[in-house]
C-alpha cells in the first residue's frame, strides 16, 4: 500500500492535493482508492488487469508469456508485491510484481 498526496488524473502536480492509497493486490491490479470517501465500493482507477478477451480463459493455467495477450498494455501478470511513490513527483508511482518486473505508472494520465 502506498499513500498518494494526489489525485490522480489531474493535470497540475502542485495545486492538486488528494488523499488517496494504491493497494497492490495479489491479481495484477493496482487499484486507487479515493480514501476522503466513506463506504466507497470500487476504486477510483485501476492500474492494469485484464482485458475483456480474459473472461473465458483460465489464466491460471497459462504460462506468463501466453498471459500477457488477456492483460491490458504495460500490465502486470503476476501478483503486485510492492509499490512505491516517486520522493518528489506525487504522479509517479512505481509497482513490483511476481512476474519479476517493475513498472512505472504515471498517476496523471492513469497509465
Amino acid at each position: 500500500m502506498e499513500w498518494i498526496p494526489y489525485i490522480p488524473g489531474s493535470n497540475s502536480v502542485s495545486k492538486k492535493k488528494g488523499n488517496y492509497l494504491a493497494v497492490g493486490t495479489f491479481s495484477p491490479v493496482i487499484e486507487v482508492w479515493n480514501l476522503d470517501i466513506i463506504n466507497s465500493v470500487a476504486p477510483v482507477i485501476q492500474l492494469g488487469g485484464e482485458t475483456q478477451s480474459a473472461k473465458n480463459v483460465q489464466l491460471s493455467m497459462l504460462s506468463n508469456k501466453n498471459k500477457k495477450k488477456y492483460f491490458k498494455e504495460n500490465s502486470h501478470v503476476d501478483a503486485v508485491l510492492a509499490i512505491s511513490l516517486h520522493p518528489t513527483e506525487p504522479n509517479i508511482l512505481a509497482s513490483a510484481s511476481a512476474d519479476k518486473t517493475i513498472k512505472i505508472w504515471d498517476l496523471s494520465t492513469a497509465s
